[in-house]
């Protein structure tokens, strides 16, 4: 679980449920109540491409979007793992003008699991630490 304050005492919430793993964002506003601009003030359940997702990683841009990053799973159930990034609005929806629309982007590097378990930004762009199989990874996307 992450938590981190941000924008005038808004705090975001990350966490992951299990089984199917769903990557669930949260947003209070500065008296501990869910933030009614976020997602029309409910829990952001996000389930990609109907597999598993979790996320271990965000950041705030400038703009007010926001980067999450972390697992999504290779086929549905399979237990295995690809690095996921998405990128949604202030709003809680994933943000069209990321890859190509879809709001998100999957990546393999490996038949065993992978995820990211960090994220920044540089010169614009969206940088991933994370790992795959047993080796640490970088993964730069344009943002």
């Amino acid at each position: 679980m992450l938590v981190r304050i941000y924008q005038q005492h808004r705090l975001l919430w990350e966490r992951s449920i299990h089984d199917p793993y769903i990557g669930q964002l949260l947003m209070l506003n500065d008296r501990g109540d869910l933030d009614p601009v976020f997602n029309s003030g409910e829990p952001l359940n996000t389930q990609l491409a109907k597999s598993s997702t979790v996320w271990r990683a965000f950041l705030h841009q400038t703009d007010g979007k926001l980067v999450v990053a972390g697992a999504i799973d290779k086929d549905k159930n399979s237990h295995m793992f690809d690095i996921v990034v998405a990128r949604f609005d202030q709003s809680g929806e994933l943000d069209a003008d990321f890859n190509d629309g879809l709001g998100w982007a999957r990546t393999r590097l490996s038949t065993q699991s992978d995820g990211a378990t960090a994220v920044t930004l540089q010169n614009d762009k969206i940088v991933i630490g994370g790992v795959s199989h047993d080796s640490g990874v970088v993964v730069r996307y344009h943002s």
